[in-house]
């Protein structure tokens, strides 16, 4: 496995700036019309709403801009527990009410209750952002206005330095190879303009044994990774097994492989990693989501996102455009008999957006408020590519189309540096590749677990999994994270995953393993330790006999 890193050099600044479209008259004007088409589109297709005309069309888009841009920072506030739970989603009703308002004014437009409002939102969005994207009117400077200019109103006034700070991003599971096919196919245009004007320089590396997120990260962010065989595994010593991608997992691998002086440690930030390099600013991290005692307050990044109307309505369009992608794929891929493939159902698919949109959203708006707070350094990991990757193969359609968006992200990331208080260097690097093959269970016809419980004569074996789907993990951290403060939101998405929580800790998925402490009990129906655990880590199949001690020779 050849994963790559893209590392900035220390001259040459220019080819970092983003060629920047000045056009935002002509995007209001395209929305405005656009929105007012779509109107008269909706009206002409549903009973339950209706237009008088096309002036009347252009009036209604415009008080609806006009109630979006005035009272909607006012509306959100005072929704926001519903709003953060529900990922934005729940925000639907309050554009339906939105455009319900408008047309109780005497616009023209006539809407019939509040699903036709949120009928009408759902397609005022879609089409807006489609016409954008179609007509080549790149959201960049929208993206700029509402994202990258707010953030730099929020952050705190940092004093100018030309001291470089360093900026690591990571994109989770990106093998060298697959990258220079990537670049040369028009996949990754960010990263290959830099490699061409020699700002950058692409470098491979061989992975540690084991190859995965856990041991490079550990290596990467604190210089050691000792004794970490596994993505998983199972500890004699512990009775238990350690899953890397739980939160109080994670915090005891931390513990184990920190001396206080990780690559973070000096005013650093950490956004969307398992270890956090002892950063002492972090969002999404696994090693600090239950960690209390942080800088800042927790959970205001999530709730300051979701409070921009900017943010939720292109979230929400691009999250339903991105589950309709994966189902599509899916189904594709069932018609042509493309093998090999996993399921993807519809879990899967909203996990997907979660991953590729919405955790990629908040990610980028933390790192880049990092940029404008001037923080030394910044360590971040894109996990998109990786989790589409893992259902759709790794350079199959859908996943360089992921690893474009990520790169583009990279981009806008760049381009926000123009305006930081210091001079920042880029390293874009990846922590493992990945390999294209079945599952033991499709090419052998029976399961590991079954095979191995078969060949020792136990009767049971138990099967350490845990997550079933990365994405799955992150987002029961971030709603760990997002409900660990006082606020009456916190309060709210604590009560609802009452049911969900473990020692404090959201675990979401019906996987054997649920998930570390007390699964061997639950497994065998007892307190005993079961005879034989077996546990899937990438291209590893580990096998325990937790009765025996030490390491068991054949």
């Amino acid at each position: 496995m050849s994963p790559d890193a893209l590392a900035r050099t220390a001259d040459d600044p220019g080819p970092l700036q983003e060629p920047r479209r000045r056009r935002p008259v002509l995007r209001i004007v395209v929305v405005w019309l656009t929105s007012a088409v779509t109107l008269m589109l909706l009206g002409a297709l549903l009973s339950s709403v209706s237009v008088d005309s096309f002036a009347a069309a252009l009036g209604a888009a415009a008080i609806i801009g006009l109630i979006n841009a005035f009272l909607w920072p006012v509306i959100i506030r005072l929704a926001l527990p519903i709003t953060v739970l529900t990922l934005g989603l729940g925000v639907l009703l309050l554009n339906g009410a939105v455009v319900l308002a408008a047309s109780g004014i005497d616009t023209g437009l006539h809407v019939d209750g509040l699903l036709a409002g949120c009928v009408v939102a759902v397609g005022l969005t879609a089409a807006t952002t489609a016409v954008s994207a179609l007509l080549a009117i790149d959201d960049n400077d929208f993206f700029e206005r509402n994202v990258v200019r707010r953030r730099a109103r929020r952050s705190p006034t940092a004093e100018h330095t030309d001291v470089p700070g360093l900026l690591f991003l990571e994109i989770d599971g990106l093998a060298h190879d697959v990258l220079l096919r990537a670049m040369r196919d028009g996949n990754a245009p960010t990263m290959a303009r830099w490699l061409r004007s020699g700002s950058h320089q692409l470098t491979g590396w061989e992975t540690d044994w084991s190859s995965q997120t856990g041991a490079c990260q550990a290596g990467l962010l604190h210089g050691d990774n000792h004794d970490m065989p596994a993505f998983r595994w199972w500890e004699k010593e512990r009775g238990k097994a350690i899953v890397t991608n739980h939160p109080k997992d994670a915090v005891e691998l931390e513990r184990r492989h920190s001396n206080g002086r990780g690559l973070l440690f000096s005013d650093g930030a950490s956004r969307a990693n398992i270890l956090s390099g002892d950063a002492p600013h972090s969002l999404l991290t696994m090693s600090t989501v239950m960690v209390r005692e942080r800088h800042g307050r927790i959970g205001q990044d999530y709730f300051a996102y979701f409070a921009n109307p900017y943010n939720v309505s292109r979230t929400f369009a691009l999250t339903f455009v991105e589950v309709i992608s994966e189902m599509w794929s899916a189904a594709q891929q069932r018609r042509l008999d493309i093998q090999p493939r996993v399921h993807r159902g519809a879990v899967y698919a909203i996990l997907r957006a979660w991953a590729t949109i919405i955790q990629r959203d908040l990610q980028v708006e933390a790192v880049i408020g990092d940029i404008y707070a001037g923080r030394r350094v910044t360590y971040t990991t894109f996990l998109a590519y990786d989790e589409v990757a893992h259902h759709s193969g790794i350079e199959r359609p859908e996943s360089l189309g992921t690893l474009r968006r990520v790169d583009r992200q990279l981009g806008r990331i760049a381009a926000a540096v123009r305006a930081a208080p210091r001079p920042y260097r880029i390293v874009v690097l990846s922590d493992h590749g990945q390999s294209q093959g079945a599952t033991f269970e499709d090419r052998y016809g029976i399961s590991l677990e079954a095979l191995v419980r078969d060949a020792a004569g136990a009767d049971e074996a138990l099967a350490v999994r845990g997550h079933p789907d990365e994405a799955l993990g992150y987002l029961g951290a971030s709603l760990t994270e997002v409900s660990g403060n006082d606020s009456m939101a916190a309060r709210v998405i604590r009560k609802v995953t009452r049911r969900s929580r473990v020692d404090g800790e959201v675990r979401l998925g019906d996987d054997d393993e649920q998930q570390g402490d007390g699964a061997a009990a639950s497994a065998t129906g007892g307190d005993e330790i079961p005879e034989v655990v077996v546990m899937a880590s990438g291209c590893l199949g580990l096998v325990s006999f937790p009765h025996e001690p030490g390491r068991v020779t054949l």
